[in-house]
């Protein structure tokens, strides 16, 4: 989660063919853990101090064709703007990145993001003459809220292995272990709750297969993450344990 993605994009507005606008550094963390303190969001530029009057500096989300936030950066004592209700009370606008009064505040200190903050960052600084622009992506996850694992003897001569997680966000992958291998899950059951997930995986196995202790295990990871849960149970086959003992008894 030390790793970060940028991707920048510079243009230059015809009117100007030799401006020195441009983002020099963009960072976006790639994965941040949803509720996180203090996030930043940094968009380091660029520019002719003829221009300095003129600079203004605005943050996009995704495909929003209009600003979730706006700094006059070439007026005196302008302070930054919240455009709709998506970061309302999730952006210290008190935040200085520096005391440039002129890139002062180019950088978003974001407050304990939710998961509908995950997605595609779009930084503008423009004049008006030139604009430059930079774009990268940040994962918002959830750990999971509650995991159940149990090992439970059906009628007859089976066992069901079952994992229910749930609270997770994004999609996680969910996987069933028998020692080092991998178990085939019989049945998966996905329901989409309002931000998160929950998952049930089930395998049902043939009770007389199973030596006298098996370790069961359920695992869970979030792709793009370094996020990874495993839990583990021991098995235990009674009357297997007890032919065990007796063979040992009689040797």
């Amino acid at each position: 989660m030390n790793h970060f993605t940028i991707t920048v994009i510079i243009t230059a507005a015809a009117l100007q063919l030799a401006s020195c606008l441009e983002i020099v550094d963009f960072t976006v963390p790639s994965v941040v853990e949803v509720g996180s303190e203090n996030v930043l969001l940094d968009c380091n530029y660029n520019f002719e101090e003829a221009e300095a009057s003129e600079l203004e500096v605005k943050w996009y989300f995704n495909e929003d064709p209009s600003p979730f936030l706006v700094w006059i950066a070439g007026r005196k004592e302008s302070q930054p703007q919240i455009i709709g209700s998506l970061f309302e009370d999730k952006i210290d606008l008190e935040y200085k990145v520096t005391e440039d009064p002129y890139s002062a505040h180019r950088a978003i200190m974001l407050h304990r993001p939710t998961i509908a903050m995950a997605g595609t960052y779009h930084c503008k600084v423009e004049t008006l003459t030139s604009e430059a622009v930079a774009e990268a992506n940040m994962l918002v996850y959830s750990p999971i809220m509650e995991t159940q694992f149990t090992q439970k003897r059906l009628p007859g001569s089976k066992v069901n292995i079952s994992c229910k997680i749930s609270g997770v966000f994004p999609m996680p992958v969910t996987k069933l272990t028998w020692g080092v291998f991998e178990l085939f899950e019989d049945h998966t059951n996905v329901n989409h709750l309002e931000g998160s997930y929950e998952i049930i995986i089930h395998k049902v196995l043939e009770h007389e297969e199973l030596p006298a202790e098996t370790v069961f295990g359920c695992e869970v990871s979030i792709p793009g993450t370094e996020y990874y849960v495993r839990e583990e149970a021991i098995y235990h086959h009674r009357g297997r344990r007890e032919a065990e003992r007796d063979i040992i008894k009689q040797m």
